[in-house]
Parts: structure tokens; sequence; C-alpha cells
């Protein structure tokens, strides 16, 4: 029988529970931050999360429902990636203001897994700076041998 080497942890759910009142937070004061007059509500945010990665489900709702007013195809990808970035800084800033806890027993369990010398990494879809929020300040204490993110790979989960 194989021995347990390691373990890997998605971020979002999983480590901290950051979708509805994290991400779609973010999200939503993006968007009126850019001048837009909707808002993803619990129901869509839960639809949304069928597309992978936050450019890609901006990208999405922009080709499917529309942002309310008219997008300029020639600067939609400047568009998508500037608000994304914003989107990541509001987030983060969450993350980093305590507004949003770990999952009850993440710490304790993590820390355990270093205790026992087995690998640790976590693999996420959201951006290198929401990782890193969450694993450098959120767990700071914890040994992480790989953190990957979905800005640095070239095929998302």
């Amino acid at each position: 029988m194989a021995q347990i080497k390691g373990f890997f942890f998605d971020q979002d759910g999983v480590i901290i529970d950051t979708e509805k009142d994290g991400h779609r937070v973010a999200f939503n004061r993006t968007f009126k931050d850019f001048g837009f007059d909707f808002e993803w509500s619990v129901e869509d945010y839960h639809g949304l999360l069928q597309v992978a990665g936050g450019k890609e489900r901006m990208r999405h709702y922009l080709h499917n429902v529309g942002f309310g007013k008219a997008v300029d195809p020639s600067q939609e990808d400047d568009l998508i990636k500037n608000m994304h970035q914003h989107k990541t800084k509001l987030f983060v800033h969450l993350l980093e203001s305590n507004e949003l806890p770990l999952r009850p027993g993440i710490q304790r369990m993590m820390l355990e897994i270093n205790r026992l010398g087995l690998a640790l990494g976590v693999c996420t879809t959201s951006s290198q700076h929401s990782a890193q929020a969450v694993t450098q300040i959120m767990l700071s204490d914890i040994r992480f041998d790989l953190v990957l993110a979905g800005d640095v790979v070239s095929k998302k989960k």
C-alpha cells in the first residue's frame, strides 16, 4: 500500500470560504468602481463558478449577459485585465483585514502536516497575489512546499 507523501489543498472554499462573501463582493465593488450598474447575486455567482478563473468569468458574463453598456471589443482585453487587477486588490484587502476567516480546523491540520514532514501545497485558480495573501499572511506559521496560482500556469485546473 502506498504511503501518503503530501497534501494539496484548493484555496477558495477549502482553506477559506471566499466565494460568496469574498470574490463576489470584490467583483461587485469593482463593477461599481468601473462605472457599471449591475451586481452578481449569490445565485448568479453560483452559476458563474462553473467557469474557472475570474477573468474568464467576467468575459463569459460580458459575452452572454453584458455589462449594461457597450464595451468596445478592441478594449475588452485591457478592460478585463484592469478590472481583474482591481478586484484582486479589493479581495486581498478583505483577506488582510481578516474579514474572511479560515475554515475551521484548516490551520491545525496544516500544522500537523508540517509536523509530520509531509509535503504541503496549494493549487488555486485565484491570482498569485491572492494566494500569497492567504499563504504568507493568514497562514504565515505554515510551511508550504508549493503554491500554484491561476495566473502562473498555462492551463488552469
